[in-house]
């Protein structure tokens, strides 16, 4: 709010400065104050050009005869003496030995075992089985009551009439006979084994064949190896040693003195005029610039102005919505 009254009365001030101006110059200059004076003196920098003397050293190549020093290798020839080993084959006689193979009948002694045969005792344990079981009585149904089970009764009447021929003539006459009861059961006598594991020793005299041993001497055809010495020629290669002499040419330095032309640098010395420049200050009179006052300049301060405080105006307005 207070940068807006600002911008407004300043605004009105320049209308004001306006107005005033274009009714001065409506007035054709009454009542204005002295002109002000249109030059003045400035102090300016300037180059200006100055002559001096210097002295100039320059070099200059001179060829001079000079003696150098200079060394040579040279090659002289030497004598030198070395001992040399070289191997040589030399034929000698070296005593051999050789094995060879031969029979002969050699005494010898050995022991033999002969076979002995003897009567022996000898007793072996042999394992038997012994049944020491015992009898007993025991009841047992008859073959009658076992038919009787299995087919039923087999007699059908308690009487039974047959004929016997036992009489007189030998006719036979009926006999009447009652069925006596039949018997169901049995005694029988029965066997109830108990077996038992026995260790029995048995005594068996065998043929038992023993070996002997006896000593023998006994003459044997066997193959000998017998050994005999005989020299035999034999090539030894053997180191010789021997002295030779062999000249070598060695590389020796050898001074020389040699004229050469060498090239130095002379200094000359001269005296050349050089101009430079100098700066310095020279005063010099200036016309000063005068600023007619018109409505275009005043019209351009004011837009000038006006469009600062747009910018100030925009800038505030973003700063407050940040």
């Amino acid at each position: 709010m207070f940068l807006r009254n600002s911008l407004a009365v300043l605004a009105g001030l320049l209308a004001a400065g306006g107005a005033f101006a274009d009714k001065a110059q409506q007035d054709g200059g009454k009542g204005q104050a002295p002109q002000a004076p249109t030059t003045r003196v400035v102090m300016v920098k300037e180059c200006v050009p100055e002559t001096y003397q210097c002295k100039v050293v320059t070099y200059k190549h001179e060829w001079v005869d000079e003696d150098v020093r200079v060394c040579r290798m040279v090659k002289v020839p030497e004598t030198r003496t070395r001992t040399v080993v070289h191997h040589e084959w030399v034929t000698e006689m070296k005593p051999v030995t050789k094995k060879h193979w031969e029979w002969a009948c050699v005494e010898e002694t050995k022991t033999v075992y002969r076979k002995v045969t003897t009567c022996k005792p000898v007793t072996t344990f042999v394992t038997k089985v012994e049944d020491r079981g015992y009898w007993s009585c025991k009841e047992v149904p008859t073959l009658h009551s076992r038919l009787k089970m299995a087919v039923g009764h087999l007699c059908a009447s308690k009487c039974s009439t047959y004929e016997s021929f036992e009489g007189k003539g030998g006719k036979g006459e009926p006999v009447v006979s009652k069925c006596e009861p039949c018997i169901e059961t049995r005694m029988v006598r029965c066997w109830h084994p108990c077996k038992v594991t026995v260790q029995c020793p048995v005594t068996v005299m065998k043929k038992v064949t023993e070996c002997v041993p006896e000593t023998v001497t006994c003459m044997k055809k066997k193959l000998v190896c017998r050994e005999t010495v005989c020299h035999k020629p034999v090539k030894v290669c053997k180191p010789v040693c021997s002295t030779e002499t062999y000249t070598v040419c060695v590389c020796k330095p050898e001074w020389t003195t040699e004229t050469r032309k060498v090239c130095r640098k002379v200094p000359v010395e001269s005296v050349e005029t050089r101009t430079r420049y100098v700066a310095r200050c020279v005063a010099k009179e200036v016309p000063i610039e005068t600023c007619d006052t018109c409505d275009a300049c005043l019209t351009g301060k004011l837009k000038d102005w006006m469009g600062r405080a747009r910018g100030i105006l925009s800038h505030k307005k973003a700063c407050d919505c940040e």
